[in-house]
């Protein structure tokens, strides 16, 4: 790989373990019913980074690492790799760094696009009808590709989205009359001018910005995963840095992603800090336990369906379970299996029956 390589920060190495933690369930997912699939990383950098003395891959890098391991499993199947670079010298070290795959199986392609984002994203959007299934994956330093280009990539069948919103810098720009173009491309309106959080501060500004800027991709699920400054930077730790935000239109691939991001927040958490990961940390078992039993007193909804009318909770399958069997010892709720060959089981179409009071 390359010899000279930026050094990254542990922000920025949680966003590189998450797509490494959520692209294997990506591919056996979509790769089940399609031979053909696609991955877009449009704001490349250089492939490889320095962390605590080491030299690690950065996204492209664990994009081919990850395509490769399922494609030499999955012979039959092709995915192709698309790496968009503005910059002329992090493309070279790109190339370098791609360069150093020798044993590729021959039905991973891999592009090096040197472009903006915008320009070539649109050209493609354009040009191509009926994209396979892909997972965009928008990293940029500044703000990520205009509102209606996502909202393009969103309406595509079976196509995905990891944002990296900056909120750090947009929290400014808002506030900077200069670049009110910038923001009004970034929300895809002009309206965001009139909204709420326009004229508040601290948490609920955060929060109003968050939300309206998610409103407006009009996407079926999310997942807003905050990270905060480390302990090695000139902004207070408490603060915001950005938030990794993934957006889909299926269950499943919301789902699996939940998982990646809950195993590198804090526990009931979908937070990451420097050591100081503490969002939501009322997501325990024993809550969820209360929250369903107060929803559901005295109805009878199938596991699946449960989980899916309540997926704003941000509560994995593995929680679910587990305040059900909690409940069931209390007698509070009986199982019906469906899925499952046993009662004892708790998955799929088996009804969960809420006892009333």
């Amino acid at each position: 790989m390359s010899e000279e390589f930026s050094s990254l920060k542990i922000n920025s190495r949680i966003k590189h373990l998450i797509l490494k933690d959520y692209l294997p369930a990506w591919e056996a997912i979509l790769g089940r019913y399609h031979g053909r699939m696609l991955y877009f990383d449009c704001y490349a950098g250089p492939g490889s980074y320095r962390w605590r003395g080491k030299e690690i891959e950065g996204s492209p890098v664990i994009a081919i690492q990850t395509a490769g391991e399922w494609l030499k499993k999955n012979p039959r199947k092709e995915m192709r790799l698309v790496f968009i670079e503005e910059v002329a010298n992090q493309k070279c070290k790109l190339e370098k760094a791609i360069s150093e795959f020798k044993d590729n199986p021959k039905n991973l392609y891999i592009e090096v696009i040197s472009g903006k984002a915008e320009d070539v994203v649109s050209k493609l959007l354009a040009d191509v009808k009926n994209l396979a299934p892909a997972f965009f994956f928008l990293d940029p330093y500044g703000h990520p590709l205009e509102m209606y280009l996502i909202r393009e990539i969103l309406k595509r069948q079976k196509t995905e989205v990891l944002i990296n919103f900056m909120y750090y810098q947009i929290n400014r720009d808002i506030g900077n009359s200069l670049v009110e173009d910038k923001v009004t491309k970034l929300f895809g309106t002009t309206a965001w001018k009139d909204q709420p959080f326009v004229n508040l501060s601290g948490s609920q500004r955060e929060q109003g910005i968050l939300d309206y800027y998610i409103q407006q991709l009009g996407v079926q699920y999310y997942i807003p995963f905050k990270i905060r400054f480390g302990l090695d930077e000139k902004v207070a730790a408490s603060r915001t840095k950005y938030y990794l935000i993934h957006a889909t239109n299926h269950f499943r691939g919301f789902d699996k992603m939940l998982e990646a991001m809950w195993k590198h927040g804090s526990e009931g958490s979908l937070d990451c800090g420097d050591g100081q990961m503490v969002l939501f940390p009322e997501k325990t078992v024993d809550s969820l336990k209360d929250f369903l039993r107060g929803k559901y007193c005295g109805q009878e909804i199938a596991f699946d369906k449960m989980r899916k009318e309540n997926w704003r909770l941000y509560y994995r399958e593995k929680e679910f379970r587990e305040s059900l069997q909690v409940l069931k010892k209390e007698n509070k709720v009986e199982f019906v299996p469906v899925t499952s060959k046993t009662e004892r089981g708790c998955k799929g179409k088996d009804r969960i029956r809420f006892v009333g009071d």
